[in-house]
């Protein structure tokens, strides 16, 4: 009996053990509603550092982030196709359109049919387009208040065409022939016109400061109240002309020729003249205050009553010329030749002719100074004589 006491029978351990489970079941949550387990993953987050019940999804990216599948790759890929094929074929389309309109403007301009006709805006476009206008054939053309400065027409053949008040700074017209051009009251600073053939052209009231007509022959031209400073006419022919007023301050008609043409009145200041032909011209009331005219052929030229003072006349011309009443002070005279020139009136005060040629005492005697002038140097032989000349 007393062995049964101090140890419980089958029967009465068996009910402790049910009664156990049952209260710990009452105690524990309801395990049921949990999600299960996410998948083992070497890019699952440790389980402490995540709420319960969390967890990051195993998609194949270290950080989280959803990864591009090949067929969204593919997707991409066939859309940027797709774009680049639609810009190509735009282009494509564009240029089309601009070569067709190109070939229009081009078409309408060189058209011959007289008048405006659409010819302006064709060039103003061609050239805004920067399309090549060498040797284009323009004739009978109203090109009025063009605005095309720097315009490219090397080599061009124009005739009978207004440019009239156009704006032509820095155009060029290299190599170009001109027949009956009217260029008034253009302007056309530093314009290239170097080797040009012009017949008839007018560029009278008209801006060619530091214009370049290098080599052009120019025939009926007029350039009256045309503003030529600085103006280059180097080996330049204008024969036979009417450039009476015209003003050539400071422009460089190095070896130009000038022969018998008119330029009475015309401003030659500070102008080259060096080697410049300019016999048998009418330079009558000319200036010509300290031009560089070296070597310049005055032979058989009218310079009655013209201004040289200060010029440099070394070894110049001036063979058979007029220069009664002709002002010299001041100028360089070494080797001048006044042979047989009429010098009555003429101003030499302030001069050194002692290396002048062909001087007589009796063309001395006619000639005079400005009073308060120092009088001239003479060679050996020849004495002066003259007087004071009259006020002017």
């Amino acid at each position: 009996m007393a062995e049964s006491n101090g140890a419980d029978s089958p029967k009465k351990s068996g009910a402790k053990k049910t009664n156990a489970k049952k209260a710990k079941a009452k105690t524990s949550p309801n395990r049921a509603s949990e999600p299960p387990p996410p998948p083992a993953s070497r890019f699952t987050a440790p389980k402490e550092d995540l709420p319960y019940g969390m967890h990051v999804p195993n998609n194949g990216s270290a950080n989280g982030k959803p990864r591009t599948s090949l067929s969204d790759l593919a997707m991409i890929g066939v859309a940027v196709l797709a774009l680049v094929g639609f810009g190509l074929v735009y282009m494509d389309q564009r240029e089309s359109r601009e070569q067709e309109r190109s070939f229009q403007a081009w078409e309408r301009l060189t058209a011959p049919v007289a008048g405006q006709a659409g010819k302006s805006e064709a060039m103003d476009y061609l050239h805004s387009t920067g399309h090549d206008l060498t040797f284009l054939a323009l004739t009978d053309a109203v090109m009025k208040d063009i605005q095309a400065p720097g315009i490219a027409l090397a080599g061009a053949r124009i005739q009978r065409t207004d440019f009239r008040n156009g704006k032509l700074a820095g155009a060029l017209f290299e190599d170009s022939v001109f027949v009956q051009t009217d260029f008034r009251a253009a302007d056309l600073a530093g314009a290239q016109f170097t080797r040009a053939r012009m017949n008839e052209v007018s560029f009278a009231s008209s801006n060619l400061r530091k214009a370049v007509f290098d080599g052009t022959v120019l025939t009926a031209i007029s350039f009256a109240d045309a503003d030529l400073e600085g103006a280059s006419f180097k080996s330049a022919t204008l024969e036979g002309l009417n450039l009476a007023g015209v003003d050539f301050t400071k422009a460089d008609l190095s070896a130009a020729s000038f022969r018998t043409s008119v330029l009475t009145g015309a401003s030659l200041n500070g102008a080259v003249l060096r080697d410049t032909v300019l016999a048998e011209t009418n330079l009558q009331g000319v200036t010509a205050v300290k031009a560089d005219a070296v070597g310049a052929d005055f032979t058989q030229a009218i310079l009655s009553g013209a201004d040289l003072s200060g010029a440099d006349l070394t070894g110049a011309v001036l063979r058979w010329s007029d220069v009664k009443g002709a002002t010299f002070a001041g100028a360089v005279l070494a080797g001048t030749d006044f042979s047989l020139a009429a010098m009555a009136g003429a101003d030499l005060g302030d001069t050194d002719l002692t290396k002048a040629v062909g001087l007589n005492q009796a063309s001395l005697d006619k000639t005079c100074m400005a009073e308060n002038a120092t009088p001239p140097l003479l060679p050996k032989g020849l004495v002066w004589t003259g007087g004071i000349c009259p006020a002017k």
